[in-house]
């Protein structure tokens, strides 16, 4: 043993006498011997330490589990060495003004390089600067320095640069919750991440902030940031076996910390704040670590080898030997998982320090891990200096282990219509929206990407990545023609939606020649249902006149078809309301409004629909029956309200006039072609509080806008004819229409060039309201009740 060693113990030993009780306890880097948990005062089981004499120094960590975790009341709580925290600023908490550093990562293989960043970037760490400001009379939570703040943080980055991490930045908002925390536990006197309203200053904000951090407690007072820091990187005492406050500290994912101090308390928020996924994150991370570590930061004892990679230790051990190869008979116990990243913890008895430009090397050789399934094992050297000698570096005895990694090719996952499957594959491992997905079979409605990485050992070639619209799209129904069978042949009519199989395969429209006996099937394609007949077979035999082709006739017959969704998400088209009502799909649900109209007229009327999620889809109406459908806007929809009609007298084609539903503007979508509606231009503003209906109210041709406001009066606002708003004072056409829960524009429903108003009141029943130019007609039921829950289509 080294002189300087055996001062260093005398001392220990001389502190621990005099100034602390039977408890795990330690002050500026100093350690006290571990105690059994016969040996633990009383007074903290229950998760909080009390002070009981006065003028003791005494200084207490605390660390919570996990987010969530309750701690049994029952079980002592996990304490841990001091630790001084975050800096603070006049006006209130803010964050260090030096950015964090861009490469935080030192280069442990060279004495000078550790040398210098112990003396940069830890020591300043040391000075007594803390200079709290507020007070416990007051509550005032009150601020520290800067400079402590800027220290402090420098000092953690310093530790995690030695493990090759990012560094993390001090954030406004987790120093404030970390100052309130400090606030209460000074005020408390005692430690525990679950303060309750009866506490001294208690503050929501500081409750929060104790279930986030780790937590410090030194009477008569911190003096400066090394004692915290230090003390929560040692992690002494038998209540810390799982290093909790170290591994927050040297979690690979963190990116923002916060801290906060008192006279006597201190807390790092150190897993309530931000991470990210894309970090630097090594294959391991020791403490102390690979490489050379200053002496005068070696812990008391306690070492640790982590991994952010998943690797279970549970199975783990550790051997360390010195440069002569002597086993120097290291504990290996595991760690809980939970507190940042997997670890395995082993305790090195006392250690042969070096003096000046000596180094003390101890090669630690790790077995029995498992990685994704794999056994690995893991040799790393500690090469011990002081801190403050720089030197000549040496050769690493135990140079970088090298693995090969396995090519493999990732199976393609399968898709189905509502569904997906993950195959089982050796050497790799799928992920969904982040999350990894075991090989099966799993059932959704929304677009999927599926990413294949590779397992530990294993490199990935090929396709990587997979992605299929799975969401659901509306069920057209179609009822598919018969085939007509002649003398010698058969045809195969044309039909949107359904093919039709002979022999099992597909024959397209058309005719063909045949003899025997031919059976023909129908089946829906993708999006379309099919009912009726879906089997035809005939014999040919001598000839024979060949049958009629029936009739081709459209889905909506004329413009005064009434079409409602139900609640189940069927399109039911009631024709005039005086005839049984024909269902024309399923699956319509996802629409917020239709409307009837013949989009590109060709004669044949069409539904335009606007879909919950923004979509707005054509369904073009063809001349045998049934539907094709058309996208003509992809999204965004959902922002407005609409409906359809001419809005210009010598417009060939209908188009839309769209509100707004937050700014309260109004614009045109012009349809040129019968194809996709132009870009909206604005047409008027304040329109936020009116619904909208298309109508020509006063019979001149001319499309008017009439409004429903909140008072429930429709507003006339007479248009030109070419697009343009008549200058005049709006005229009240309507009084007491608040009651209705739906209006909806009905085209020839009293005959052929009439239109007026389809309105639900909340009992459920149906009126109509004619317009006939100045007034409207009285009223007419259409039905008594029963229409609440159905989205009924302007037409």
């Amino acid at each position: 043993m080294s002189r300087r060693n055996q001062v260093a113990t005398k001392r220990r030993s001389s502190f621990i006498k005099n100034f602390f009780g039977p408890r795990d306890q330690a002050v500026a880097g100093q350690a006290p011997p571990s105690y059994s948990s016969s040996e633990r005062n009383p007074n903290i089981a229950e998760g909080l330490i009390r002070l009981t004499r006065p003028g003791e120094i005494r200084c207490y960590v605390l660390s919570k589990f996990q987010l969530g975790e309750q701690m049994n009341k029952t079980v002592m709580p996990r304490l841990a060495s001091v630790l001084l925290a975050a800096a603070l600023v006049s006006g209130g908490m803010a964050t260090p003004s030096q950015a964090a550093e861009t490469d935080n990562a030192i280069n442990t293989q060279s004495r000078d390089a550790v040398v210098a960043a112990y003396k940069s970037r830890y020591l300043p760490s040391e000075a007594q600067d803390i200079n709290w400001t507020g007070s416990v009379a007051g509550c005032d939570p009150g601020t520290q320095s800067a400079s402590s703040l800027a220290s402090g943080t420098a000092a953690i980055n310093f530790f995690r640069g030695l493990s090759g991490l990012d560094s993390i930045v001090l954030t406004a908002e987790q120093n404030a919750k970390a100052q309130a925390v400090a606030l209460m536990m000074h005020a408390r006197g005692s430690l525990s991440h679950y303060p309750t309203s009866d506490w001294e200053c208690f503050t929501p904000l500081g409750q929060a902030g104790a279930g986030t951090s780790n937590l410090y407690y030194m009477s008569p007072r911190i003096s400066s940031m090394s004692y915290a820091i230090r003390g929560y990187m040692d992690d002494w005492g038998s209540n810390n076996a799982d290093v909790g406050h170290r591994r927050w500290f040297l979690n690979p994912t963190t990116t923002t910390m916060g801290i906060g101090t008192t006279a006597t308390a201190n807390a790092v928020d150190v897993f309530g704040g931000g991470t990210s996924a894309t970090r630097t994150n090594p294959d391991f991370i020791a403490f102390p670590n690979a490489g050379y570590f200053p002496s005068q930061l070696l812990p008391p004892g306690r070492w640790s080898l982590s991994s952010g990679h998943d690797v279970d230790f549970s199975n783990a051990s550790v051997v360390v030997t010195n440069a002569a190869g002597t086993d120097m008979q290291a504990t290996t116990y595991h760690a809980m998982n939970g507190y940042g990243p997997n670890t395995v913890v082993f305790d090195v008895p006392q250690l042969q320090l070096p003096a000046g430009a000596e180094e003390a090397n101890y090669t630690v050789k790790v077995t029995g891990m498992v990685r994704d399934g794999m056994p690995i094992d893991h040799t790393y050297t500690v090469k011990l200096i002081d801190g403050t000698v720089a030197g000549p570096s040496t050769p690493d005895p135990t140079p970088p282990q090298l693995r090969e990694n396995t090519a493999v090719t990732p199976v393609a996952p399968t898709f189905g219509g509502w569904w997906y499957t993950i195959p089982p594959a050796s050497g790799v491992r799928y992920r969904v929206g982040g999350i990894v997905r075991d090989p099966g079979t799993y059932f959704v409605q929304e677009v999927v990407t599926v990413t294949a990485e590779a397992k530990y050992g294993y490199v990935l070639q090929g396709t990587t990545s997979w992605s299929k619209d799975l969401r659901p799209v509306p069920i057209i129904e179609v009822e598919p023609p018969a085939p007509t069978f002649g003398a010698s042949s058969f045809t195969i009519p044309p039909i949107t939606g359904v093919r039709y199989l002979v022999g099992g395969l597909t024959k397209a429209p058309g005719t063909y020649p045949a003899s025997g006996r031919v059976e023909v099937f129908a089946e829906a394609l993708p999006g379309y249902a099919v009912t009726g007949n879906l089997t035809w077979s005939h014999t040919f035999l001598p000839p024979v006149p060949p049958p009629a082709a029936p009739a081709a006739a459209p889905t909506i017959k004329s413009q005064d078809s009434v079409l409602a969704i139900d609640s189940a998400g069927t399109l039911w088209n009631y024709g005039n309301l005086k005839t049984a009502r024909v269902k024309v799909g399923t699956g319509w649900g996802i629409f917020s409004d239709i409307h009837v109209t013949d989009w590109n007229r060709d004669g044949y009327l069409d539904i335009l629909g606007k879909a919950k999620a923004g979509q707005l889809y054509l369904y073009r109406a063809l001349p045998g029956g049934g539907f094709a459908r058309e996208t003509m806007g992809a999204g965004g929809w959902q922002n407005y309200s609409i409906d359809v009609g001419t809005w210009k007298t010598a417009d060939r084609f209908p188009s839309i006039v769209a509100k707004h539903i937050a700014t309260g503007k109004l614009y045109h979508y012009a349809n040129s072609s019968g194809k996709a509606p132009s870009a909206g231009v604005q047409i008027g503003a304040g329109w936020l509080k009116l619904d909208i209906s298309l109508l020509d109210w006063n019979r001149d041709g001319a499309t008017d806008i009439v409004a429903r406001n909140a008072s429930g009066q429709l507003v006339l606002y007479r248009t030109n004819g070419r697009g343009s708003f008549v200058a005049e004072n709006r005229p009240v056409i309507g009084a007491g229409w608040q009651g209705f829960t739906s209006l909806t524009v009905a085209r020839g429903l009293g005959g052929i060039g009439t239109q007026g108003l389809l309105a639900r009141n909340k009992a459920g029943a149906l009126l109509y309201y004619q317009a006939n130019k100045s007034a409207w007609a009285a009223a007419r039921t259409l039905g008594t009740r029963g229409w609440g829950p159905y989205i009924i289509g302007s037409h």
